[in-house]
């Protein structure tokens, strides 16, 4: 038996359907994959997916997602941007100037976005860590969403909270980065090394604190959020994170451990 939604995703009205899972990753592959295993491991309850990523990807993600009806791929039209070939593929293979021209392109989505959603009216969104601006959109639709980080609870620990650049105009060093933020919890994480350290840099260059604001930021108006872990340990972690919002917080293998209509009720 498959597991029933509201079909309007604003937990009103009476028509019972499936339950309906939109997910929207990254168009890096490294951010799609676990996407297509958590669609995967869900439509085995008996969930339905709608995947949005942009044309080129499709064929990909056609190879590994379970496409058993209803089921479906939704290619988002890329829009046009100085720079970027409209056959853009995966920023996966991309250098770092047209990485930001691809996260410009996702932003100009929005109305796009806005309309699939309409149409669509799913239960709930599943984005990842750039589409800022995805909760309060699916707010003003009824939707729920849920920030679904591909990035463990422990590196979203020790990286992505607020104290790591309270100034969005002074990031941190590497010598910072080196040391757990304060407060960080007891765990076999006691540092970093400094290559490492030099590896997390990328994460708070650019304008006005980079990808670093971004992870940190896609809270608002979102409903729930997942992060990886499948340990007491890295649950502390999630735990501990501060000012992530009001959401529900959950590991994202305790998503799909709980079948029943109860558990996705509560969201």
């Amino acid at each position: 038996m498959g597991v029933t939604g509201n079909g309007n995703g604003n937990g009103t009205g009476a028509r019972k359907t499936k339950l309906h899972v939109v997910m929207f990753p990254w168009f890096a592959f490294g951010h799609i994959n676990p996407f297509i295993q958590l669609s995967n491991k869900l439509t085995s309850y008996g969930i339905q997916i709608s995947f949005f990523s942009i044309p080129g990807n499709i064929p990909r993600i056609k190879s590994s997602l379970n496409l058993s009806p209803p089921n479906q791929i939704i290619p988002l039209a890329v829009p046009p941007v100085e720079g970027l070939s409209p056959n853009v593929d995966s920023s996966s293979f991309l250098p770092p100037q047209i990485y930001g021209l691809l996260s410009q392109a996702l932003d100009q989505m929005q109305p796009q976005v806005k309309t699939l959603l309409t149409q669509l009216q799913p239960d709930i969104v599943f984005f990842d860590f750039v589409q800022h601006w995805l909760p309060p959109l699916a707010s003003e639709l009824g939707i729920k969403s849920a920030n679904f980080s591909v990035f463990s609870a422990v590196a979203n620990s020790y990286l992505v909270v607020p104290s790591r650049m309270p100034d969005p105009n002074q990031p941190p060093t590497i010598e910072d980065l080196k040391k757990p933020p304060p407060g960080f919890p007891e765990t076999s994480v006691t540092g970093v090394r400094t290559f490492q350290a030099q590896d997390f840099m990328f994460l708070f260059k650019g304008s006005n604190g980079g990808a670093h604001r971004l992870l940190k930021d896609p809270v608002g108006e979102t409903s729930s959020f997942g992060w990886p872990c499948c340990s007491h340990a890295a649950l502390r972690n999630l735990r501990w994170c501060p000012n992530r919002g009001a959401g529900s917080w959950v590991g994202a293998d305790w998503l799909t451990l709980f079948p029943g209509s109860e558990f996705w009720d509560r969201w």
